[in-house]
Parts: C-alpha cells; structure tokens; sequence
C-alpha cells in the first residue's frame, strides 16, 4: 500500500504538469483519506477480536477444584477473548465469595498463549453445628412450633461449603438472638464455640433458650382519672391466654408509655409523666408490665380563638360549640367540633379544608387558650369520574359503579357526599371487598386534560411527572390532621391537583378486586 503522503505529492506534481482542475484533486484526495480511515477503522475492528488462547488454567486453589472454578467463567480454549470478557470473568469469580481476590496474566508456550487466573482462596466451612438447650419448663414443652435447625440455618446463611468469614459469624450470633427475641425468648443466650478465629473451618453454636416470656399482668399505679381497664385497652403489649399469645417485646414498652401519655393529654393532663418497668415471675416465664403514673393537674380551657377564616364567620364557628371557655380541656368534644366545622367547608366544596386545634400554653398554672388554625382552601369541583376494573378483561359497565356513587362531573365536592357514594358501593355487594377510592386533584402546571389523563396513576401512586411542591404536601399534612382530630378522610386516600381551566378535583373510583358477581 503506498505512503498517503507520497500520493499526496506526486497529485501535486501531476496537477502542475497538467494543470488538472481543483475538483480531480480534491475527488483524489478525499478517496485517499477514506481509504486510510477504513483501515483504522478494521484494526480497531480486529483489536476487538481480541486473541485466542490455546489453554486456561487456575493457580492458587486450594480447596475448590480447577473444573469448578472453570464453570463460573465464559472464555474457553481456542476461541477469542478480550480484556472485556475477562473483567467478566473476574467479576464472576469474586461474586462467588470463593476469593479473596483474582489476578490474571498471559504466559507464552510453544504451543501458544495460556490464559491464568490466580485465585487466593477465603476459608471454606467444613461443619456447622447449632448445639440448643432448652429449659424444661412447663410452657416450653407445650410449645407447637420450637425452633427448629432449619431455622437457624435460614437465619445465618451457613452451611458445608459456603465461605468462611469469622466476622459473618459473629454477625450471626446477634442475629440468632434477634430472631429468639422476636419469638418471646427474652432471655436467650448465644455463644460461638468454634468460628471467631480466622484459622478456624469449623461453626459451632451455643445457644441456651431459656424460657419463653409471656406477658401476664398489666398493672398501673397512681392513676385517678382513667380505671385500670380504660388504659390498659391503650396498650400495644398484650396478656397472654393461657399458653396462647402475649409474648413479651420490650421494644413495645416505650410505646406503650407513650400511649398512656397521650390518652391523659386528651383529657387535658398535658404534665403527665409515665415510668414502666417488666416484673418478671422467679422462673422468668412470666412478666407484669407495671406502669407508674403521676396525673398532675388538668388543664382548664381560658379562650378559643380562630386563625385563618375569612369565609365562614367566627361566630358560626363556635356556635354549637361542644368545648366551651372555662371547661376542662377534653379532646372528645374538640373532635366534634372540628368536624362540625369541616362540614360546614364541605358543604361549600372546600374539600381539602383543615381545622387544626393547637392548644397554647399561658402565663398562668393549669390554663391554656385553644387556637383554631384554619385553611380554608377554596371550592372544587368534580371533573371526571373514572372507573376501572382488575383484570384483564373486566366485563362489567363502569355506569354499574357511576349510578351507585351518584357523583357526576360538575358536581361541587362535597366530602359527605363522596363518602356516601363510597359507602353505598361498599355495601351493594356486587364487588369483593377492597375498593381503592382515591380522589386526584390536578395542578395548574399541567397544561390541558389530556395531560392530566395520562399522568395520572391508580395504585396509590403520585403521577410519573408531578411537580414535588408544596400542593401535594399540604394535601398529606391536611390529610392527617383530619384522620388525627376528626376521622374525616381515614376511608381513603386523597391527593391534590387543581384544574388550569377552573377549580376542579377529579373524583377517581377504583376497583381494585375481580368483578366475578356483576355480569
């Protein structure tokens, strides 16, 4: 093949000797560079091939045998390989655990190149043993379900054969203890015989089970206010029935103090002070959790005022007050009223509305003022109704769902109003049980309906593209207000967009279940 730049010149000669236009020799040249950059082209074409290697070999094992190791790679004898198929199948070695690490090289023989991957082999385990203990007791002996080897073997991952890490087995003591915690054996002891050294190839357990823990006494101590009986129905921790339930968790005793607390701020003892402490029998298989209260004194209500509303007047707003000034703070009647007022924005489609009660504390000793923040949000609308089926080919008419729930486009929303359409689906008896029901607002952002249509999602889920701003926040903080002060929206879920073209709410209703009965 010629030099390029020796055609170069003798172009440039021909074209002073016979005065050859301009376009001949930039036509000459341009085929010249082609030619060139089609060979580079094929030698990165052929470097890419890589080589082929007459024979693969591993060096370094000790334990695992060479026709193993050689399954868990792709190059093979006699074909190409590459510096990518490699890395592959060093990667693959490594994720085998097998391998501290792997290193390959080339070695040159007569007989052509030899591929070796040096291999500095982890530790394999030889024998796992799980030596258990259990107490005689009699709860024990009539336990169904013990646990079982099978389950410990699930628990840690170890086995003949896997690798040996003595770190992993340390691991897997705590871990055994958490899954004995978790099964009512509080007093469970593991210890590991054999596996902590890194010389060690062998894993043996020691686990002592003690008894299982139940919970037989839930006691109080200093409470005037509530009975015995109307705190302890506040408890996550339960009794046991006779040998049944009632394992004791003292992860739940932190909740269950402060479900005692909050059940007394309700009734206005905001300075209560709750202590717990577990009592266990003198064979361990029992525990009274013992509770101590100091009540302190209940809060009296001085003043309630209203922040936020410029719709409703405030006079409105207490009229029909269950919780007046002067009375005892008491979340009951507060309740009441909050719905009360959330009606009364419902009624004039102020569906996201929120009334949230926030007590202030005063200057003076057992008195607080009762401030009603309000955001009164502003009337929706009802835009679509859409109805879809489970399945893949629902035969059901969607006018079965529309007629029951009697919500139409244009309709103003009215929380009352789709709640009832909700409950009179539910209780029709045409569906399976678990209708999702979700109401979809749409953001000004979104530029027409059509986008609106395909963004939105069904399953509980945001739209693919909606904006993370401050609507779908104020929609999950309004939400919980409401399932915390009044139980207003604790039937479904809600989430906010507004109409660009006017203030509308899409109402969505879902059917999440088969529709066998409806033909």
């Amino acid at each position: 093949m010629p030099n390029s730049q020796t055609l170069i010149q003798r172009i440039r000669r021909l074209f002073r000797e016979w005065h050859c236009s301009s376009i001949l020799v930039a036509a000459t040249l341009s085929a010249t560079f082609a030619v060139g950059t089609a060979m580079t082209f094929a030698q990165q074409e052929a470097e890419s091939e890589g080589v082929t290697v007459a024979d693969i070999r591993i060096e370094g094992n000790e334990t695992i045998p060479e026709s193993v190791i050689l399954q868990k790679i792709q190059s093979q004898p006699q074909r190409p390989i590459s510096e990518r198929l490699i890395r592959e199948d060093k990667r693959s070695l490594m994720s085998t655990r097998w391998f501290f690490s792997v290193t390959e090289r080339l070695d040159e023989t007569p007989d052509g190149l030899i591929l070796v991957f040096t291999v500095h082999e982890r530790p394999i385990v030889q024998r796992v043993q799980f030596i258990i203990n259990r107490e005689p007791s009699v709860l024990n002996k009539m336990n169904m379900s013990p646990v079982k080897e099978k389950h410990l073997k699930a628990w840690t991952g170890l086995k003949a054969g896997s690798p040996f890490d003595h770190v992993a087995n340390q691991e897997a003591v705590r871990r055994i203890e958490q899954e004995y915690h978790d099964k009512g054996y509080y007093f469970v002891k593991v210890e590991l015989v054999k596996g902590s050294k890194p010389g060690e190839r062998e894993v043996v357990f020691r686990i002592n089970e003690g008894p299982k823990v139940q919970v037989k006494e839930r006691t109080f101590e200093g409470n005037k206010f509530w009975n015995d009986g109307d705190l302890r129905k506040n408890l996550i921790s339960k009794e046991a029935f006779l040998v049944f339930g009632g394992l004791y968790n003292p992860d739940t005793l932190p909740s269950d103090i402060e479900a005692v607390k909050q059940y007394y701020r309700g009734v206005g003892y905001f300075d209560v002070e709750v202590t717990g402490v577990p009592m266990f029998s003198e064979d361990k298989s029992d525990v009274n959790l013992h509770f101590t209260v100091k009540e302190g004194r209940r809060y009296t209500v001085r003043e309630i005022r209203f922040q936020g509303n410029s719709i409703i007047a405030t006079n409105k707003l207490k009229g029909e007050s269950k919780l007046k000034a002067g009375e005892k703070f008491n979340s009951y009647p507060l309740s009441k009223d909050v719905t009360r007022m959330l009606g009364y924005y419902g009624e004039m489609g102020h569906y996201f509305a929120s009334v949230n009660p926030v007590p202030q504390f005063t200057e003076q000793e057992g008195v607080v003022d009762l401030v009603f923040e309000i955001d009164e949000d502003r009337p929706r609308y009802v835009r679509d109704v859409n109805v879809t089926y489970d399945g893949d080919y629902p035969h059901t008419k969607q006018t079965v769902v529309l007629d029951r729930i009697q919500v139409q486009p244009g309709d103003i929303a009215n929380p009352k109003l789709i709640r009832r359409g909700r409950s009179r689906l539910n209780g029709s008896g045409l569906f399976e049980p678990g209708i999702a029901f979700e109401v979809t607002p749409v953001e000004p952002e979104q530029s027409s309906f059509a986008q609106t249509a395909v963004s939105r999602t069904w399953r509980g889920q945001s739209p693919a593209n909606a904006p993370d701003d401050w609507t779908q926040q104020f929609a999950i903080e309004t939400q919980r207000s409401a399932v915390e002060s009044t139980e207003i929206g604790s039937e479904w879920s809600e989430v906010i967009f507004v109409d660009p073209l006017r203030d509308e709410i899409a109402a969505v209703e879902k059917e999440s279940f088969s529709d066998e009965t409806v033909k």
